[in-house]
């Protein structure tokens, strides 16, 4: 207990230590002109290159969709009449 109270009033005693820095004037002026060399307004990315972005997920999209009708025809074309559950319980009565 009591390692644990002087180590509370070493934590509470470490502000005492602290000094008060002072900056230079140079870094000052330095601060202050920040500002007034940030560049105002933001860059734009090239229309060309927002419409290749778009093009490209377009292209992305179509593909997906012809993928689905593709898969939904092959699965219409071979119906299975075997369930999940008559497969498992087939397999167990092998076993």
């Amino acid at each position: 207990m009591n390692e644990e109270r002087n180590r509370a009033e070493d934590t509470m005693s470490m502000g005492d230590h602290v000094q008060r820095f002072t900056p230079s004037n140079d870094l000052m002026n330095r601060l202050k002109a920040i500002p007034s060399r940030v560049k105002q307004g933001s860059d734009t990315i090239p229309k060309r290159v927002v419409w290749m972005a778009a093009a490209s997920i377009i292209l992305l999209i179509g593909l997906n969709f012809l993928s689905l009708n593709n898969y939904n025809d092959s699965q219409s074309d071979t119906p299975s009449t075997e369930t999940i559950d008559d497969s498992y319980f087939t397999y167990l009565k092998n076993v």
